[in-house]
């Protein structure tokens, strides 16, 4: 596929969990050793997602890789949103671009917005030895207090985060334990070896 002038492909890599295959767009900077930078679909949408462009378009100004990987599609099951298979899908789509990229390996960036940059703050408390640094802009921290506030204003959001983690907070140990693994406050402190930037502004998102 063509995205501006650019040469954005799609491949299709099986994850290391359960062998689903997990598609991950991709753009190949010229030359040896370049840079790779991660970047992450938000809340509702997956790898097909035209945000993706805007990562493309300045990685390829730099020449840098960059992959737009998919990780368990929107975050509306169990599966999405944080969880064991989608932390092992960016683990995956890493691994593959250091495979078949010709990528330096000390210059290895995560970069999301909104949803992306939630699973941009997870993914750097979860697996802080995989990135150079990391860049979040207007992430979520805390799922089970973004729940009450999207009840509270009335955004559709709730019915997603109840369904990926079982319930309303309180409903039960089970389902309290879901709001705490997923939520990054509570994995963050394990960030302490890795830049993290985090962005957020009175315009951003709701």
């Amino acid at each position: 596929a063509v995205e501006r002038g650019m040469q954005v492909r799609v491949v299709s890599i099986p994850s290391n969990i359960d062998g689903t295959q997990q598609f991950v767009k991709y753009l190949r900077a010229p030359g040896k050793t370049r840079p790779l930078v991660t970047a992450l679909h938000t809340w509702s949408y997956d790898y097909s997602q035209d945000i993706s462009a805007h990562y493309f378009q300045k990685c390829g100004e730099l020449g840098w890789h960059c992959i737009f990987p998919d990780f368990r599609g929107p975050n509306r099951n169990p599966e999405a949103c944080g969880s064991r298979k989608a932390l092992g899908n960016l683990q995956d789509a890493v691994q593959w671009a250091a495979e078949n990229l010709s990528v330096d390996h000390r210059r290895i960036f995560l970069a999301g917005e909104s949803g992306g940059g939630y699973m941009a703050l997870l993914a750097a408390g979860k697996l802080p030895s995989l990135w150079t640094a990391v860049s979040a802009w207007a992430s979520i921290t805390d799922l089970a207090r973004w729940r009450n506030e999207c009840v509270a204003r009335d955004l559709p959001y709730s019915a997603d985060i109840e369904a990926v983690c079982g319930g309303v907070p309180g409903a039960s140990p089970e389902v309290d334990s879901q709001y705490r693994e997923r939520s990054p406050m509570h994995s963050m402190w394990r960030a302490n070896i890795v830049p993290v930037e985090i962005n957020a502004g009175v315009h951003d998102s709701h």
